[in-house]
């Protein structure tokens, strides 16, 4: 008589595989989503910043080269991972310099009168409220 609903431990192993396959779609996912920000960020970057930064431009040049160089070289030598690393070297490049741009360009520690914000600081009113502008 045979029993139902016992098993002799071979469903660990497929438990282990859909475990390890749903982490790598998971894992696909995010890099699909990750490729997809850091695209519109450097897009975004590239607009607003074009005509005030060479490096930018340059960058997105060695971006181009090198993904033409790749795309070379892999038919040359029948090997896309030449292409796929070259292409890779070059986006992250661009991504890169888009973040230094970015911060070169913030204005987040900038004061506005043209002081130097330690001088705003140290020069600063002890009795001053919190609404009274740094400077005063």
């Amino acid at each position: 008589m045979a029993r139902h609903g016992y098993s002799h431990g071979s469903d660990f192993g497929s438990d282990i595989g859909s475990g390890v396959g749903a982490g790598m779609v998971a894992l696909a996912i995010l890099a699909v989503w990750l490729f997809i920000r850091i695209t519109v960020y450097i897009i975004q970057t590239y607009v607003k910043y074009h005509k005030v930064s060479k490096a930018l431009r340059r960058s997105l040049y060695a971006f181009l080269l090198l993904s033409l160089l790749g795309g070379v070289l892999s038919v040359i030598f029948h090997n896309q991972d030449v292409a796929t690393s070259l292409s890779g070297l070059g986006y992250m490049v661009l991504f890169l310099t888009c973040v230094v741009v970015r911060r070169h360009f913030a204005e987040t520690f900038m004061v506005g009168d043209g002081g130097s914000l330690t001088d705003a600081i140290l020069h600063r009113s002890w009795f001053a409220d919190e609404s009274t502008p740094l400077a005063a």
